[in-house]
Parts: structure tokens; C-alpha cells; sequence
């Protein structure tokens, strides 16, 4: 991907995560970082994991750390990724 601006981080990652139709959330902590969470198809989480991690190892100052989940037993369904 293009080089993304941090403050576009976010945005960057919910347009990506909206168009393979994965669902979740991603906001700021408090302790200066970006969290969430994101439900998709194996295929469609591999290829978001894969552009997280491209887009923010493009400056050294980020660092990516994500935990799978085998399953849960959340049932809720939303409509888009906020």
C-alpha cells in the first residue's frame, strides 16, 4: 500500500477491514495506541493482518502485535466496521 499517514492509520484500516466485509471496531488507548478488534473470513483476516502490518512497519516507530481467537461465542452481527 501507499505510505499512510498516522492520523489516517485508523481510517486506513477500517476502509480495508469494510471492503472484506469484516466487522469490528478500532480506536486510540490511553496509552497512546491504536486497538480493536475484527471479525472476517479466514481468508479476508489473513489479508488484513498482511496490510496492518505492511502499512505500519512503513515507519519504524510502530510496532503490531495481533492475538487470534480460535472462536467465541459472541453471536452479535453487525453491518459495518465503525
Amino acid at each position: 500500500p501507499d505510505l499512510i499517514l498516522e492520523k489516517d492509520v485508523k481510517v486506513a484500516i477500517r476502509d480495508f477491514a469494510d471492503e472484506h466485509y469484516c466487522f469490528g471496531w478500532i480506536q486510540n488507548s490511553p496509552r497512546k495506541s491504536i486497538v480493536g478488534e475484527a471479525r472476517c473470513t479466514k481468508e479476508s483476516a489473513n489479508s488484513l493482518k498482511k496490510f496492518m502490518s505492511e502499512i505500519l512497519n512503513e515507519d519504524q516507530n510502530h510496532t503490531i502485535s495481533i492475538r487470534e481467537y480460535r472462536d467465541t461465542l459472541i453471536r452479535l452481527h453487525f453491518t459495518h466496521f465503525k
